[in-house]
């Protein structure tokens, strides 16, 4: 019997809620030595990664400038691998992304960063990969191998590492994970996803191009969202905040072109709401996922009663769902898209 298109994905995918759990039990452990080796006094947090890992650090950022009341900046790699910049790092914390922990840029500017006088942590899949020796303190993910090249269970268990990160670095407890909480909710996703979810797939299949958005701890997700779908159908997807996209953008939105906006409810809320309400003033069909907006064409729901900002965590199995189920409309196989591998070699 030959394996329906995108096996290995849909088996990744339903590994999540296992990795969230062992991950959870794990991190304790690395507490102490990144406390340990915290500046003094600590002045910023840079992010160093590329591609789905660079979407899981801006998610990060959301979790730990609260958290630690200091700015979250993306490094540009290029700048030094290309540019031959020697940043000056004392007092800041380099925070390095990468699922195979192989990626040479990323590996060289976590090195120089240190180099420059940051504390480097790494976050790898790979604790044995060069990335891992480069850094001073290593969080594994613990996702075991993954075959299919979109990311899936990696990048839900790197999101949940950054909240974890954020919990353990924050000392007014405000950041707190509930573990079993979360991993209830991911198994909840894991259940087969609504009939609403293949509707929108449908939809996004017979589309050449399409329009996401969010805001907050979502904007990241909804960029994640829209490289998932280009990555394992060739189709063009676009993301945008719900505030930018009124910049000019918007004039993509047109009837028949899909809109799919990520929502939780929070602060950001309204924001959204205005824009459900402006598109459909134009005709435009938006779908939500997340939590209901008032006029959206159809809502995808997204399990847990978990708070705003830990609700990414369960966000990206639906979108990795969402990616499966319109590859497999499309008649694709998003195991092994044509062009693409699963560790990108830039320098």
């Amino acid at each position: 019997m030959t394996a329906p298109l995108g096996a290995a994905m849909e088996a990744e995918i339903g590994e999540t809620a296992r990795v969230a759990a062992d991950l959870i039990a794990s991190v304790g452990d690395l507490a102490p030595a990144l406390r340990e080796r915290l500046p003094d006094r600590l002045v910023g947090v840079a992010t160093i990664a590329r591609g789905s890992s660079d979407f899981a650090a801006g998610y990060g950022r959301y979790l730990l400038e609260p958290a630690l009341s200091v700015p979250v900046w993306s490094a540009a790699p290029s700048l030094v691998t290309r540019y031959g910049v020697r940043p000056r790092l004392d007092g800041v914390l380099a925070i390095a992304v990468s699922q195979s922990g192989r990626t040479p840029e990323i590996v060289t500017v976590l090195e120089r960063s240190r180099a420059g006088g940051a504390v480097g942590v790494a976050i790898t899949n790979d604790p044995g990969s060069p990335l891992a020796a480069a850094a001073d303190v290593t969080i594994p993910l613990r996702a075991g191998p993954e075959r299919a090249v979109p990311a899936t269970k990696t990048f839900t268990a790197t999101l949940l590492a950054f909240a974890l990160l954020a919990a353990e670095l924050d000392a007014t407890g405000r950041s707190a994970v509930d573990g079993p909480a979360v991993v209830a909710a991911l198994e909840a996703a894991l259940a087969p996803p609504p009939p609403a979810l293949a509707e929108l797939a449908g939809v996004l299949a017979g589309a050449e191009v399409a329009v996401h958005l969010g805001r907050g701890v979502l904007l990241p997700i909804a960029g994640e969202t829209a490289l998932k779908l280009i990555e394992t159908t060739s189709t063009a997807h676009l993301a945008w905040s719900t505030v930018d996209v009124r910049h000019g953008p918007v004039a993509l939105a047109v009837p028949g072109r899909p809109v799919v906006v990520h929502h939780a409810r929070g602060p950001v809320t309204a924001d959204a709401a205005e824009d459900v309400a402006a598109l459909r003033a134009r005709g435009v069909d938006a779908w939500v996922v997340g939590d209901p907006l008032p006029g959206a064409r159809a809502t995808i729901p997204v399990p847990g009663d978990l708070p705003e900002r830990l609700r990414p965590l369960v966000h990206a199995v639906r979108l990795q769902q969402l990616a499966l189920a319109t590859a497999r409309a499309r008649g694709v196989d998003p195991d092994a898209p044509p062009g693409l591998s699963k560790v990108t070699p830039t320098g």
